[in-house]
């Protein structure tokens, strides 16, 4: 009965690891892909498209 019961915590313990590990990466794609697009649309004079917004350009400092 004591032998089952180790078998299945240490299954136990086997399965939540791998969860964990499996969950977590999945979790930090997921919010670094969201990072990534707010920033891109953060910087970004399109909303979809790439590029600089010229607006937000200091001319001043602009080498000569």
């Amino acid at each position: 009965m004591d032998k089952n019961k180790i078998i299945i915590l240490i299954a136990i313990f086997f399965a939540s690891i791998f969860i964990f590990k499996v969950g977590g990466d999945l979790l930090v794609d997921r919010v670094a892909k969201q990072v990534i697009e707010e920033i891109r649309q953060k910087y970004s004079p399109s909303r979809y498209g790439p590029g600089i917004d010229p607006d937000k350009l200091d001319l001043s400092q602009r080498k000569k």
